[in-house]
């Protein structure tokens, strides 16, 4: 590749940049032109969590990328970090990185709709409901003791069933 051919590439890379941060520019101006309290007053709860913590992420994100390597003048990368035999995952702002993507999961689970959840049924709490709401119904109530009597008493009288193999060896 020639000279001249690298540079028109290189002016077109450079063109596409500009336009990318015009465009990031224009997203982020009405984060830009209130303060962060201001903004995240008039967001719902859960908004609320997501921007603090995209904005968290984000800047610990530029940390990372711009990781001081110790004995090294220059801001270097995760990948120079390797290179210089230290281990990216160990350095604090990877670790608070991970802490960062937990919270994104806990976020993601309450954005979930109650469609989308399993749905169960609680049963002995829908039988205390039950029980309450019918309490006070004299005949319910009457009813109610003598089944529970029958069923106790049922359970006292069965006798274990014999097996099939041992029912054939008493005959």
């Amino acid at each position: 590749m020639e000279v001249a051919e690298q540079g028109e590439l290189l002016l077109g890379l450079l063109d596409r940049l500009g336009d990318d941060v015009d465009g990031l520019d224009d997203a982020l101006r009405p984060l830009l032109d209130r303060s962060l309290p201001e903004t995240v007053a008039r967001l719902p709860l859960l908004d609320k969590a997501k921007l603090y913590l995209l904005l968290t992420y984000a800047l610990e994100s530029a940390i990372f990328c711009t990781a001081v390597v110790p004995g090294a003048a220059e801001l270097t990368s995760a990948a120079t970090l390797r290179l210089h035999g230290i281990d990216a995952r160990a350095h604090p702002v990877y670790r608070e990185l991970a802490r960062l993507r937990q919270y994104f999961e806990k976020v993601k689970a309450l954005e979930t709709t109650k469609d989308e959840r399993p749905a169960s049924l609680d049963r002995p709490a829908a039988g205390r409901v039950i029980k309450h709401a019918l309490a006070g119904n004299d005949r319910l109530d009457l009813e109610r003791a003598e089944r529970l009597a029958k069923e106790k008493a049922k359970a006292h009288v069965r006798k274990p069933r014999k097996r099939a193999s041992e029912a054939a060896a008493d005959k």
